[in-house]
């Protein structure tokens, strides 16, 4: 057999070429670019559920009650991608609340005693009406625990009104809410119960009567506690 030095060197060149295009082929899935910053946005957002915490430990009849609310799936909790404060806002709750602002700012539940009847498992809720998705789409939402067994009743304090800068806040006097304006301004409300039509309203100023009228009744009950010491 006679030796070909053209087709040898055609037979050599055609094989580098073939370990070429294979090798090019492998490294091509590790060339795939990374954007941190597409990757966090295509995260999932974390969404709230109220039943899996233990916000309704002790409450079942507050936990029946939310299930019932948001069961047919018209309402549902308010995220923190729902609320908009502007960075003023945000560096004044970051001025007032610390390292826990973020907490407070994006908490659309809370609960205790709002309607001052010496029941603490009244719950007030940041609801989103998920039909909407405009700036209305927010309500507020309270449910009043009432004696007994009987099912906690449900009223509505706002319906279809911006509540993308409030927070809920906590005084002597009871539930009261903070609007924060652009310029980072808060504007409090506190939330007042009319036991006579049976409704909220969130006034300039709460109703020391019933708040009142609570402390006296726990004072009596300390007083009797200490008198049976």
């Amino acid at each position: 057999m006679r030796f070909d030095p053209i087709a040898c060197c055609g037979f050599i060149l055609l094989f580098s070429l073939s370990c070429s295009f294979r090798g090019s082929t492998a490294r091509a899935p590790e060339e795939s670019p990374t954007n941190g910053g597409s990757q966090e946005s295509s995260e999932p957002k974390r969404s709230i559920d109220l039943l899996t915490t233990k916000f309704f430990e002790g409450n079942p009849k507050g936990a029946e009650a939310w299930q019932q609310f948001v069961g047919n799936g018209r309402y549902r909790l308010a995220q923190q991608e729902d609320f908009q404060f502007s960075d003023a806002a945000i560096s004044r709750l970051r001025h007032v609340s610390g390292d826990s602002w973020r907490s407070r700012a994006f908490n659309a539940h809370t609960g205790g005693e709002i309607n001052h009847d010496k029941f603490y498992h009244d719950g007030a809720y940041i609801v989103v009406d998920t039909t909407r998705n405009d700036s209305k789409k927010f309500g507020l939402v309270i449910f009043n625990e009432q004696p007994g067994e009987g099912p906690h009743q449900t009223h509505w304090l706002y319906e279809e009104r911006d509540l993308s800068r409030t927070v809920f806040g906590w005084a002597s006097s009871g539930l009261h809410l903070e609007e924060f304006s652009e310029e980072g301004e808060a504007r409090v409300c506190y939330v007042n119960w009319n036991e006579a039509r049976q409704r909220y309203s969130c006034d300039q100023t709460p109703n020391t009567i019933s708040a009142l009228r609570v402390r006296v009744e726990l004072l009596k009950h300390f007083s009797f506690q200490l008198w049976r010491l």
